[in-house]
């Protein structure tokens, strides 16, 4: 991966959509369920590594406001 050409793998964005039905809602009412996307481990695993370099560099340079 090269992310230097801002190159990113199309399965890397790919993610599975379950509906999940809210506690104590109607089966038949279409805002009851609130959608859950389920991403690819290797998604989450690139997304921590990255975290994890940029983390420093962010607080270091104040880039981000507290709040």
């Amino acid at each position: 991966m090269h992310f230097r050409k801002e190159y990113d793998p199309a399965q890397l964005k790919l993610a599975q959509v379950i509906m999940l039905l809210k506690l104590g809602k109607p089966t038949e009412d279409i805002t009851s369920y609130r959608p859950i996307s389920l991403l690819l481990s290797l998604s989450k695993l690139l997304e921590k590594l990255l975290l994890e370099r940029l983390k420093p560099i962010i607080e270091a340079n104040n880039v981000m406001p507290e709040h």
